[in-house]
């Protein structure tokens, strides 16, 4: 089977009794995961930790910013997290991105194990300064995007129960510890998309409604399981 990805997690694991902040301890790491990319011909990620709260450079050395082809760091903005392009060989750096990360069950040979995945990727130009007011925004939008697309996920017929959906959005949203928090994040989605003509409710009974655009229509709508 060809590998896609070997990820280092984190970095410092493979140091052993040497230092971060050794140069040539830095180099020899950096070019043992640039053999691993030649050999294996996939991708070599390290996961490592920022040096002093608030600075954005990475701990130890300097060569582990300068001998590799991009660097990536993720912050935490609530339940947003802001992913910016640091560094890419290849072009400009600056990108930045918002997801959010939620867990999913999956079903192995074994049994069930929990996944984190990540969801609702978008970019995102002024993340970093954004206001709470904007941040909160940008999370309203994403929680009404993802209620829209568990929904369309259910529905059989163009209808769905009420609850049911519901409790899919309430599993969904595992990042949202309480359920104060998850009932706040319904209500707003259900209010949002019924306000946009997205879905009408009729007691336990939700109907997606069927845009004018096709293009909306095939990105929302689940295709049927043969």
């Amino acid at each position: 089977m060809q590998m896609s990805l070997i990820i280092f997690d984190t970095l410092s694991t493979c140091f052993g009794d040497a230092k971060e902040d050794d140069a040539a301890a830095a180099s020899k790491a950096v070019t043992n995961m640039a053999c691993l990319h030649e050999e294996f011909d996939c991708a070599v990620m390290g996961v490592h930790h920022p040096g002093k709260k608030g600075n954005r450079e990475m701990r130890g050395s300097g060569v582990f910013f300068n001998n590799v082809d991009f660097v990536l760091s993720v912050d935490r903005k609530g339940a947003t997290s802001i992913l910016r392009v640091e560094k890419f060989k290849d072009g400009p750096a600056g990108a930045r991105f918002a997801f959010d990360i939620a867990s999913s069950n999956l079903i192995v040979a074994d049994g069930e194990i929990s996944v984190q995945v990540v969801h609702q990727i978008n970019s995102w130009t002024n993340a970093e300064n954004a206001t709470v007011e904007e941040a909160t925004e940008k999370q309203t939008f994403t929680d009404v995007a993802v209620a829209l697309n568990l929904l369309r996920g259910i529905v059989v017929a163009g209808t769905a129960s009420l609850r049911a959906w519901q409790n899919a959005c309430y599993a969904h949203w595992c990042n949202k510890r309480t359920d104060p928090a998850r009932r706040k994040a319904f209500s707003t989605a259900k209010k949002k998309l019924q306000e946009a003509g997205d879905v009408t409710i009729d007691g336990d009974i939700v109907s997606v409604s069927v845009s004018k655009n096709g293009a909306h229509n095939a990105a929302h709508t689940s295709e049927p399981t043969l």
